[in-house]
């Protein structure tokens, strides 16, 4: 498969899942966030359950794959219709930043036969080249999205002090 078509399938499912479902975007970039740390902090260890399971090369990158999307598909699962029709077009940059960041976290998993094809694509080298940049930039553009969505409630119901 080439790999522009691994771009498009990693860092375009949460984008438009996000979209059809209307699951909040904020909502994905944490699961996507918790999902790396999750490879991070128990995969090893999980790596090595599964391989009491499964046999072959490939334990270890399916253990580490179903730890990082795990919480994603959990949380597409259990939080459709979280966002407004009206916020969709606010929230889609954010959309946009959790693809990136889960196609970043993912392309280390793979197998290197496919790192290997996407590291000699154009696209693939630049955006291995600017993933630091390309985190930073979603981790701002997640928590602009927070602080321009949070919606202040006046409580004109409460009590009034004089």
């Amino acid at each position: 498969m080439p790999p522009l078509v691994y771009l498009i399938i990693i860092a375009g499912a949460p984008v438009l899942l996000g979209i059809l479902l209307r699951v909040n975007s904020l909502y994905l970039y944490t699961s996507v966030i918790v999902g790396e740390l999750l490879v991070r902090v128990v995969g090893d260890d999980a790596s090595l359950a599964i391989s009491g399971f499964i046999r072959g090369q490939y334990s270890q990158m399916m253990a580490s794959l179903f730890l990082l999307l795990l919480p994603l598909v959990v949380t597409i699962l259990l939080l459709r219709k979280t966002l407004p029709r009206t916020q969709i077009l606010i929230q889609l940059p954010a959309l946009i930043a959790t693809g990136a960041s889960l196609y970043i976290f993912t392309v280390p998993l793979l197998t290197g036969g496919v790192i290997g094809a996407i590291l000699l694509s154009p696209i693939g080298k630049s955006v291995n080249s600017a993933q630091d940049v390309i985190i930073a930039a979603s981790g701002i553009v997640a928590v602009s999205t927070m602080w321009v969505t949070n919606r202040h409630h006046n409580h004109k119901h409460g009590k009034h002090h004089k």
